[in-house]
């Protein structure tokens, strides 16, 4: 029987956590940010170099994948609360020279103004801020700006008089599409998100998901169904 036009299954492989042989401080100056806490931030613990530091992490998608921020507290009652953090910039070397940004956020006193705003974003600028590129595959920004700065998503070319706006058409009928045309759903991808695993790389055949265990970050490498 012809298997043309079969989905092949979707595989997974859950890969060693590849060590971290470097954190270095891309930037340390005491800023002062605003940070909402998620209410489904995850919760974990780093154990390491003789330290135990309690954290919630949320994870900004940036085109690639996202960018983690830890806030060091275990105080459940901050979970959908905004609060004042010092903000630190860290990046992660991994044993096969792979490189993750990340941002630490120590809790301070709520009286204590902001010095900057924290945006982390692929698709927008400002006109005035510290700007650090995530290493690639990961394409975002880390931006640290003046707190009332304001973002330009679209920034005009200096002298560039604006396009005209077009004119409103009448919407197109919706096409159906036909069943051929259809992609194979992911039905494993769906169900290991469903159980915590995070992505951290679209590579578009295959992604890189992760999840914690026991403080640990682990990897799990999926492919994604493909059509014979």
């Amino acid at each position: 029987m012809s298997s043309i036009g079969v989905a092949a299954p979707a595989t997974s492989a859950i890969v060693p956590a590849v060590p971290v042989v470097a954190r270095n401080v891309i930037r340390d100056a005491g800023d002062i940010v605003s940070v909402r806490i998620p209410a489904d931030a995850r919760q974990g613990c780093y154990e390491g170099d003789g330290l135990v530091i309690p954290y919630f992490r949320y994870s900004p998608t940036v085109p690639g994948g996202c960018v983690h921020c830890f806030v060091h507290t275990d105080d459940e009652s901050l979970r959908g609360r905004s609060l004042r953090a010092q903000a630190t910039i860290m990046e992660k070397v991994l044993a096969d020279g792979r490189r993750y940004y990340y941002v630490d956020l120590l809790p301070v006193q709520a009286e204590v103004p902001p010095t900057h705003r924290l945006v982390i974003t692929g698709c927008a600028l400002v006109e005035d801020g510290l700007i650090f590129a995530t290493p690639a595959p990961i394409y975002g920004m880390i931006m640290l700006t003046a707190p009332s700065a304001k973002l330009i998503e679209f920034p005009r070319l200096p002298g560039r008089k604006p396009e005209p706006k077009a004119k409103a058409r009448k919407p197109e009928p919706v096409r159906k599409l036909e069943a051929k045309a259809a992609q194979p759903k992911d039905t494993q991808l769906d169900r290991l998100l469903s159980q915590g695993w995070e992505i951290k790389v679209d590579w578009g055949d295959r992604v890189v998901l992760t999840k914690l265990k026991k403080g640990e970050e682990v990897e799990m490498t999926h492919h994604r169904p493909k059509k014979k």
